[in-house]
């Protein structure tokens, strides 16, 4: 086979047909990668492959059948349902078709491509929409096929790495350093880009799924801050989710020191997560607290029982009161005051919660 000037659409057709012998006869799917390889030898060849290859007649008609499903659904859920099908059956094709579609129609379209855009990114997020046991490893293979379009794709590759981390530990597809290699590459872009919010939001990823060491926690933090010192923040929340995350590193590495017995490094933690909760509460950032305050009570237990007691009782007062976690609470709260040699405050907090209790461990008996 040779590429004869002037004769493109024969020497296109010769390497489809080439390719779709090979498929045939080694029972591949179009998209892998051994066909790249072999397309990858004749490099005159204008044959689009993988996610950007023209579709097939059968993966139009696929398209046909999720799009008629979508624009079916009867509500919300089902809607979003239907979308996380389309993307598990067909991954990447599925999207890239479909914005390619919209993104040449008029408004209504364009904004289709935009709602599109945001259910893919809340399913690779972790959204649970469907029903399907497989649904967590399914979003895996998508996220991993939006990494592997190169830059096709870049701003969805933080919620693909999310995609990936949410499979449990031991899990095959979950791969710590190519979660990290993505997150880094990911911020990298994001700094160039100048895009600041994208690059803070990254920062405290790799933070909270512990893929930095505690220096680099420390300077991807800090540098939070300072990007945050001159950024508008009225429309988002980046001040909040920086300050959480940062509460909630603190918080952990005084549970970390508390349970290593190591008490120099426990009381230089004791001081800055303090601190850090005071700036919270300073900048009218307390409105949503529950959670900080939760890591830092259990992280209190372990050495400061009555501090940890009054950390449950102020979670306590943000709840409605009677509910199971405003009485689950009580309970933490109470065996912190019993650890005091505090009888009467722990009775205040445990005797709400007795009925609670009783419907637990009595019928679970």
């Amino acid at each position: 086979m040779t590429n004869t000037p002037g004769d493109g659409d024969r020497w296109n057709a010769d390497i489809e047909d080439a390719v779709l012998r090979y498929v045939k006869a080694e029972g591949l799917p179009h998209d892998d990668p051994n066909i790249e390889i072999l397309l990858s030898l004749f490099p005159d060849a204008d044959w689009e492959i993988g996610a950007l290859r023209p579709l097939s007649p059968t993966e139009q008609q696929q398209i046909l059948q999720h799009m008629q499903t979508i624009l079916d659904a009867p509500d919300a859920h089902s809607y979003r349902a239907a979308f996380a099908e389309a993307f598990m059956d067909m991954g990447v094709r599925f999207m890239v078709s479909t914005f390619d579609v919209l993104s040449h129609g008029d408004e209504q379209q364009l904004q289709g491509v935009l709602e599109c855009e945001k259910i893919l990114a809340d399913w690779l997020f972790g959204e649970r929409m469907t029903e399907r046991a497989d649904e967590d490893e399914r979003r895996a293979l998508v996220a991993r096929q939006i990494v592997d379009l190169d830059d096709e794709l870049k701003p969805m590759w933080r919620a693909a790495a999310h995609a990936m981390a949410k499979l449990p530990d031991e899990h095959p597809l979950r791969d710590v350093d190519e979660i990290r290699n993505i997150l880094n590459a990911c911020l990298q872009d994001s700094s160039a880009q100048q895009d600041i919010e994208r690059e803070i939001f990254t920062r405290c990823d790799l933070v909270e799924l512990d893929l930095a060491d505690e220096a680099q926690c420390e300077q991807h933090l800090q540098r939070c801050f300072e990007l945050l010192a001159d950024f508008d923040d009225e429309e988002s929340n980046l001040r909040l989710r920086t300050s959480h995350v940062w509460f909630s590193y603190l918080s952990h590495q005084l549970l970390a020191a508390a349970e290593a017995g190591d008490d120099g490094r426990r009381d230089r933690f004791t001081g800055r997560v303090e601190a850090a909760l005071d700036d919270m509460r300073a900048s009218a950032l307390d409105q949503d607290l529950k959670m900080p305050l939760f890591a830092l009570a259990a992280a209190y237990s372990w050495t400061l029982p009555r501090r940890s007691a009054e950390l449950f009782a102020e979670i306590r007062g943000k709840l409605e009161k009677g509910s199971g976690c405003y009485h689950r609470l009580g309970v933490f709260e109470g065996v912190q005051w019993l650890r005091c040699d505090e009888p009467a405050h722990a009775i205040d907090a445990l005797l709400p919660a007795m009925p609670l209790l009783e419907a637990d461990y009595l019928s679970a008996s």
